[in-house]
């Protein structure tokens, strides 16, 4: 078996609590790693990564196109990203991580309305679970 620890990005190293949330998500990349519009799923997102199950996930430091849609808006996101973190089928569990196989990927190119509608997303998803934001805690 691998050592799945080593291709995850320490949770401490991680710039932003995940969210769990579920979208489909189609990449669309100029390379020919996936099929012309091939979809998947989201399992965690973030103002600066989304997690993507994929059975085939791309290597570490991969650029990708993609775009999704939140729950709550009909408005397409579009960005493009990186690999950060890769796991594959059959890596045991780290802890904190999502269990399918699949991509952590870092946004590095996300318009602002885009980033805008990210954080108001998860903001007012943790306030409905959770209640009221702390002050200062955005």
């Amino acid at each position: 078996m691998s050592d799945s620890k080593s291709r995850y990005a320490p949770l401490e190293r991680r710039g932003a609590p995940r969210w769990p949330v579920v979208v489909e998500v189609t990449i669309a990349s100029s390379h020919t790693f996936y099929s012309e519009g091939e979809q998947f799923f989201s399992e965690d997102l973030s103002e600066g990564g989304i997690f993507v199950a994929a059975k085939c996930p791309q290597p570490l430091g991969t650029r990708l196109e993609f775009q999704f849609t939140l729950p709550d808006s009909r408005q397409l996101i579009e960005a493009t990203g990186e690999v950060q973190w890769v796991r594959e089928a059959g890596d045991e569990p780290v802890e904190g991580a999502p269990d399918a196989p699949g991509m952590g990927i870092r946004f590095i190119d996300l318009p602002d309305e885009h980033q805008a509608r990210i954080l108001r997303f998860i903001r007012t998803e943790r306030r409905t679970i959770s209640g009221p934001l702390p002050v200062g805690d955005g």
